[in-house]
């Protein structure tokens, strides 16, 4: 019985491992829209999706921005593929502006705050979501190491807020056929009194073929079971 049970544990992991996995292949083409008229959003392709990003260096004020990538993606061999992102958000902010001159010293000025909604999802041939992810979070920090000039009565300080975006992950069962990665980034700051010196968002978003375990698998894993109630039994 010993005997039995190491073979049947033995033929379970290779059998387990012969699983068929999906294919899909990318375009290599990214598309994307939105970002500042100074500062547009890139996207580039990587190995496993889309990168996409965008800059706030000397965005004046509280402002909000929003843009759109896209790539094509072919599924030759249907199957599971996992749907994923991760990300985020940064900004560097002074109270200071070369158009606005800095804030008065001593002004009470309110922490820097950012938020941060992304979506990843697949988009069928006729453009319809058929999987989606998203992550939406929010960060703030306060100003600090100021910089005092007395004889103009201010002062520039400054603020530095971070916000990391883990997008959770799914399992979504795709046919043969052609479809679109679209990742989708909306970004606010507020309280920026005077420049934004430098930051901005980033979303990367990946599509993984995920192995599929053949019926012969199943059939080794209800023996083993079976198998592994008589043993205990008769041990």
């Amino acid at each position: 019985m010993r005997l039995l049970f190491s073979t049947l544990v033995l033929a379970m992991a290779s059998v387990a491992s012969a699983g068929t996995v999906p294919v899909l292949n990318w375009s290599g083409v990214a598309n994307v829209t939105g970002g500042f008229f100074l500062e547009p959003a890139y996207a580039n392709v990587t190995p496993n999706g889309l990168a996409a990003s965008d800059a706030w260096t000397y965005v004046v004020g509280s402002n909000s921005d929003n843009y759109d990538a896209t790539t094509a993606f072919t599924v030759t061999s249907a199957g599971d593929f996992q749907l994923s992102g991760i990300g985020g958000f940064g900004l560097y902010a002074s109270t200071c502006s070369d158009a606005e001159g800095c804030e008065p010293i001593g002004a009470n000025l309110q922490p820097l705050e950012i938020d941060l909604t992304t979506t990843v999802s697949i988009l069928d041939s006729m453009g319809r979501a058929v999987a989606t992810e998203s992550f939406s979070g929010s960060a703030s920090a306060p100003y600090g190491n100021c910089q005092l000039f007395p004889e103009f009565n201010q002062e520039n300080c400054f603020a530095n807020a971070q916000l990391n975006a883990s997008i959770p992950s799914g399992v979504f069962d795709l046919s043969a056929g052609g479809y679109t990665l679209d990742v989708n980034v909306s970004s606010v700051a507020d309280d920026v009194y005077g420049n934004v010196v430098f930051g901005g968002s980033q979303l990367e978003g990946d599509v993984i073929p995920t192995p599929e375990p053949g019926s012969a698998t199943w059939v080794v894993i209800a023996i083993f079971l079976v198998t592994l109630t008589v043993w205990r039994r008769t041990a």
